[in-house]
């Protein structure tokens, strides 16, 4: 039997029809490689996420060729793969194929109808503030949870 490396997979062996080949199922190739099995011929090939390196299958770092494909993604690599997500506040957003920011302020955090705070998304997450023209002494009294029920809140009119 003769084994020859195929660049960068693995190891591809062959013996002519007088010898007996070795058959995938004797377990030919060592741990690292999948062995495939043709007519006269195995490889030893390295499985998916692997490459050969003197000798031995070694973990490819696939985030260092931008394969997550979407805007504002981070890579994690992981044995044999990798792993692709959205840092911190943010989500993967179908239609733009990015990672967009949430709007903090769109659950109505400061309860606006109840007081007069206004939401201000400050990109880690959200600030309550009174509106400018308000005086903030009567912004700051009645708190969202500061409203008893049937009782008149501070921003309604």
């Amino acid at each position: 039997m003769e084994c020859s490396a195929v660049e960068r997979f693995g190891f591809n062996c062959s013996c002519n029809g007088s010898e007996e080949c070795k058959r995938c199922s004797d377990n030919p190739c060592d741990p690292d490689f999948v062995c495939v099995q043709g007519e006269f011929t195995h490889q030893c090939v390295c499985d998916e996420g692997y490459r050969l390196k003197h000798g031995r299958c070694v973990d490819v770092d696939e985030c260092l060729y931008d394969v997550c494909g979407f805007s504002g993604a981070e890579c994690s690599n992981t044995e044999g793969s990798y792993q692709c997500s959205c840092p911190g506040n943010t989500y993967y957003n179908d239609s733009s194929n990015s990672c967009d920011r949430y709007n903090m302020c769109e659950a109505d955090p400061c309860e606006s109808s109840k007081t007069a705070m206004m939401c201000r998304d400050i990109g880690i997450g959200f600030a309550c503030e009174c509106p400018e023209d308000y005086p903030d002494e009567q912004c700051a009294e009645k708190q969202p949870c500061d409203c008893e029920e049937n009782e008149e809140c501070v921003g309604n009119d």
